[in-house]
């Protein structure tokens, strides 16, 4: 007598419920935001890699990577916020 594998049912797995944060995957905006960091410093670096601006005593491409290191952490404190996941453990520990 063979045995049958049971296979849970796709609306028994947590992130396939009705209303679930994660039904439809992270946002565009939130992806978006997180890609920010990413092009700021690669892409930007092209644009300011040069010396003679001294912006705070720092060369150009000094303070443009240290801006965005501090804007990364605002940006990645923004997705937090945003994040319906987030938003659910916050209730749950109130």
């Amino acid at each position: 007598m063979q045995r049958q594998k049971t296979v849970p049912a796709v609306a028994d797995q947590p992130s396939a419920r009705p209303g679930s944060p994660r039904e439809a995957g992270p946002s565009t905006l939130l992806l978006s935001l997180a890609a920010l960091p990413f092009i700021g410093f690669l892409v930007g670096v092209t644009f300011v890699n040069r010396v003679t601006p001294f912006i705070f005593g720092f060369p150009c491409l000094l303070a443009w990577v240290l801006l965005w290191i501090v804007l990364t952490s605002i940006v990645m404190g923004a997705i937090y916020r945003l994040d319906p996941d987030n938003a659910i453990k916050e209730e749950v520990e109130q």
